[in-house]
């Protein structure tokens, strides 16, 4: 027979998918509005309490099983007028997706982006 304290760790275990997608919406709807997390939160009903462990735990659940490092490839580029080639950087992931950033990309903003894809897995 299995006592609640088995029942709830056991529940804890399990990963729902329903759940998880509902709330990698929510925290997506988030990022992308440009409102605070308490805003948001107070919006639509949310414990903020419960969508910053969602947020944490999204972002820890992205990267299980990448690797610490990846590798990087550097590709040929196509020969162009320097002018069209200026100011131009691609960052091709693992997962397929490719970061593409035109004009001057300064450090911080490309730390922002980073900082984001790493938040908020695809």
């Amino acid at each position: 027979m299995i006592n609640k304290a088995q029942r709830q760790s056991r529940g804890r275990s399990r990963r729902d998918p329903e759940r998880e997608a509902r709330w990698r919406a929510l925290v997506g709807e988030q990022a992308s509005s440009g409102v605070s997390i308490r805003r948001y939160c107070l919006r639509h009903g949310l414990a903020e309490s419960a969508f910053h462990f969602w947020r944490a735990e999204l972002a820890r659940r992205g990267r299980e099983g990448w690797p610490a490092f990846v590798p990087v490839k550097i590709a040929a580029q196509e020969t162009a007028p320097p002018s069209a080639a200026e100011g131009r950087l691609e960052i091709a992931l693992v997962n397929g997706v490719r970061i593409r950033l035109a004009g001057k990309v300064d450090r911080g903003q490309l730390v922002e982006v980073l900082a984001a894809v790493e938040e908020r897995p695809c």
